[in-house]
């Protein structure tokens, strides 16, 4: 990422677009930001995108949130996906937290809903979660059953 000054003489031709390149002579003026440094992955890498458009016309709400956890058990999904998965929705967070959202929903299946937030559930699983991320997890051992039962994260 970097700086520069669109001088014309930084600047090719005209394209069939009507933009003009960065040429050598302009790109050894760009002061650079960040160089040499990869990009971070998109949040969205993992995220099945023909499904998820699905989900987004065939469930309201509640129900849409509880699918799409369903269908992505053990990834992290970040807060503006599941924004974009809730696009209709006023409050779209109160579909993602207990008290009538998706975690109850989910919890009679014995999947567990997890936000950055639950410290404890965190550290007990052993999972790697931002603050502002979801995952839901099945118990794949006893051991995680239990650990969730206790947790009072499924039934």
């Amino acid at each position: 990422m970097g700086l520069i000054l669109a001088k014309p003489e930084y600047l090719g031709g005209l394209n069939r677009d009507g933009k003009r390149a960065v040429t050598r002579f302009g790109r050894e003026n760009i002061m650079w930001l960040v160089e040499q440094t990869p990009l971070p992955p998109s949040r969205w890498a993992e995220i099945d995108l023909p499904r998820f458009r699905e989900l987004r016309e065939r469930f309201k709400g509640t129900k849409r949130a509880a699918q799409f956890f369903r269908e992505n058990l053990r990834k992290r999904i970040h807060r503006s996906v599941v924004q974009g998965l809730l696009f209709d929705q006023k409050d779209f967070m109160k579909r993602v937290r207990r008290n009538k959202g998706a975690p109850d929903l989910l919890r009679k299946e014995g999947i567990a809903l997890i936000s950055g937030d639950e410290t404890m559930a965190i550290l007990e699983l052993g999972l790697d979660l931002d603050k502002d991320e979801f995952v839901s997890v099945t118990g794949l051992t006893a051991a995680e059953r239990s650990t969730l039962k206790r947790l009072n994260l499924i039934d």
